[in-house]
């Protein structure tokens, strides 16, 4: 898989990133069958109990006048006595039966992850795993692609692997000083992927935001931005102040020769703003 500026192509499938408005993590809960290591465990485990019950079997007497007292009187407060003259044979069907068991693979319910896009023609499950980090980590990157203007951005995706590489090209403005990110990990009620996205697509659209601002010299906007900023670093932000304040930033915003190149980086703050409302 490849991601881009301007496009995400995977399986030789290519959706442009304009069209994308944005990306998240969804699940589902499947029967996939279980895995090569479990399945050998129990062919294994099956196999070597069909053995022992099928030597048991074979050496045990066949009729009931080859059939040993004490072992017919050990047996007797168990089992009836057709069950006993005849548990050779009873034995032997059982043991071919937990062998037939142990080469078939069974299925089990698991979670899978994966990657929708919601698109201009309505939303597209990119891909699925069990890892849900990895997921995570691809919904990130994916996010960077779609709300960053440096055409830098690429990634090249292992999915086999689960292994992504950053080949981005640093483009951004190294003369801006200003940090617009948030320490989101002290915030109550946020979920695992709540605080992923926070700390991570969130934060860098802030900053690439700021960079934007800082460079057109757009100080007013600038310090709608950090209003924005000071109000989501409280512990519990206000829903009310957080939604005045967005709304402030994206009209100043708007009123900036930034307001094409900046709509995709609101779009993703947005997101970000919308989980505390």
């Amino acid at each position: 898989m490849d991601i881009t500026n301007d496009a995400i192509t995977y399986n030789n499938q290519s959706i442009p990133t304009r069209n994308v408005a944005s990306a998240s993590m969804v699940e589902r809960h499947v029967l996939r069958p279980i895995s090569d290591e479990k399945y050998k465990a129990r062919r294994k485990r099956f196999l070597g109990i069909a053995f022992v019950l099928l030597c048991v079997g074979l050496i045990y007497p066949k009729s009931q006048y080859m059939l040993p007292r004490n072992i017919y009187y050990a047996l007797r407060p168990y089992l009836p006595d057709f069950a006993i003259f005849n548990l050779a044979y009873i034995l032997i069907a059982l043991a071919i039966l937990i062998a037939i068991m142990g080469m078939v693979r069974p299925n089990k319910y698991v979670w899978e992850f994966g990657v929708s896009l919601q698109t201009n023609a309505g939303a597209v499950s990119l891909l699925w795993s069990r890892d849900r980090e990895f997921i995570q980590k691809l919904r990130d990157v994916i996010f960077k692609a779609i709300s960053s203007s440096n055409s830098g951005v690429q990634y090249t995706v292992n999915v086999d692997n689960r292994e992504i590489n950053d080949n981005s090209q640093n483009t951004f403005n190294t003369t801006n000083n200003y940090d617009f990110s948030v320490n989101f990990t002290h915030h109550h009620g946020l979920d695992a992927n709540d605080l992923q996205f926070l700390s991570n697509g969130f934060n860098e659209a802030m900053n690439e935001l700021g960079a934007k601002l800082d460079g057109a010299g757009a100080e007013s906007v600038i310090a709608e931005l950090n209003l924005l900023r000071a109000e989501l670093k409280k512990s519990e932000p206000d829903k009310s102040a957080l939604r005045k304040t967005y709304d402030k930033l994206k009209a100043a915003c708007d009123a900036t020769e930034t307001a094409s190149t900046a709509a995709g980086l609101l779009s993703t703050i947005w997101a970000g703003v919308s989980i505390f409302l």
